[in-house]
């Protein structure tokens, strides 16, 4: 029993004697244990933050392969064609891939929806033989090589919003066009002029080409407001007055509803009929820039455009474009809603055009609704646009 009550003493000793000593193991052991409390709590921190980049960068890996899978039609036995063919890849710089604002838009079902579209242009392409002769209408495009970057402008469907992406791209800033009194499209020239066959052809396989196209009759009367109509351009002045001093009195002449004629321009069904005998009688005339028709003035039978955009889904199509050529940084897609007046493709009254689809189509009769469709028609098949709407608005001549 004394020998148990002895070892107390001797510890109380022992620590006395060695205090200094226990002092610093102490002291090592908390200092220890203080840093692996931190060390476990950085190691956790570092796995939270984690988990969302782990994410970010599988979806920048699924869009970097979405980006650069290749764009090609399938091969078919008639596709024998001088068409300009794509590189299977688009040249970009990964580092500028950002993820999309709209997590909404399914990017494997817009890949999907943009090839049904090229697919549906050359099949029709193929049933009217429009692939077998001909070449591409490369005065019409601009191309930005430093960018890779091919647009084929088609007027009256956001070609002024395009405009001003091609000045940004070419080097103007915003300020200055939004000062300068020169036309956007001379601006535009003056970097990028207008190719030659060879130089669209050299270009078009490292680069993403695009058009935007629109519901064709709706572009047409676009096109009539906008430069026919009450003769508010100076170039088109003359037009206008050839186009009275030929139809009108025809129109007159005949027992035909009254068509609303005004004194300073040519009535819509006025030129509707300057149209149609332009396209029966002139055959070697080339159509004006703004109502040409889509396949005769971008030649799509002849270029395997990366991305065919429509007017009805162009935010969307629009921002694809941009994303995938890696030009956000220069065309601030949330800076779009600022841009100047002068971008957006509206009448002069500021009304839409659609809305006044039946109050000028209301005065062609179905005649002349065949006869224009003769001349559109491609387009309205070509880019799935359909015409049945009209025929319930045009007049009924027994």
């Amino acid at each position: 029993m004394r020998g148990i009550h002895h070892w107390p003493r001797l510890l109380l000793r022992a620590i006395n004697r060695y205090r200094s000593i226990f002092q610093v193991f102490i002291l090592i052991t908390a200092g220890l244990s203080y840093c692996l409390l931190l060390g476990s709590y950085a190691l956790s921190r570092q796995h939270e933050l984690a988990k969302p980049s782990s994410v970010n960068i599988t979806r920048s890996n699924m869009q970097h392969r979405y980006v650069t899978q290749p764009n090609q039609r399938a091969s078919k036995e008639t596709h024998t064609t001088k068409a300009v063919q794509l590189s299977p890849y688009i040249k970009m710089t990964p580092s500028i891939i950002v993820e999309p604002e709209d997590d909404g838009i399914d990017l494997e079902e817009l890949e999907k929806e943009l090839e049904q579209r090229r697919q549906k242009v050359w099949d029709v392409c193929v049933a009217h033989g429009l692939n077998k002769e001909g070449e591409p209408n490369a005065w019409e495009f601009f191309i930005d090589s430093t960018h890779g970057l091919v647009w084929c402008n088609i007027f009256k469907a956001a070609s002024s919003a395009w405009l001003y992406n091609f000045n940004l791209l070419g080097g103007y800033k915003e300020q200055y066009l939004r000062r300068s009194k020169k036309p956007p499209l001379v601006l535009a020239r003056s970097h990028f002029p207008r190719p030659s066959v060879k130089q669209l052809q050299e270009a078009l396989p490292e680069s993403l080409s695009f058009l935007i196209v629109r519901e064709p009759f709706e572009r047409l009367l676009s096109a009539y407001r906008n430069k026919i109509e009450g003769l508010p351009h100076r170039f088109y002045r003359k037009m206008g007055r050839e186009i009275i001093a030929k139809y009108r009195k025809q129109n007159l002449s005949h027992e035909m509803p009254k068509m609303n004629p005004t004194t300073s321009g040519p009535t819509f069904s006025e030129f509707v009929n300057y149209i149609i005998d332009t396209a029966q009688y002139s055959k070697n005339q080339k159509f004006d820039e703004h109502w040409a028709p889509f396949h005769s003035f971008c030649t799509p039978c002849h270029v395997n455009f990366t991305v065919i955009a429509k007017l009805e889904t162009l935010t969307r199509d629009q921002e694809y474009i941009i994303r995938r050529a890696g030009l956000e940084n220069i065309l601030m897609l949330s800076r779009h809603k600022d841009r100047p007046k002068m971008v957006l493709n509206k009448a002069r009254d500021g009304r839409n055009t659609n809305d006044l689809i039946k109050k000028y189509y209301s005065q062609l009769t179905e005649q002349q609704l065949n006869r224009l469709y003769n001349i559109y028609g491609i387009d309205f098949e070509m880019f799935g646009y359909n015409i049945t709407k009209y025929y319930s608005l045009v007049k009924k001549i027994l």
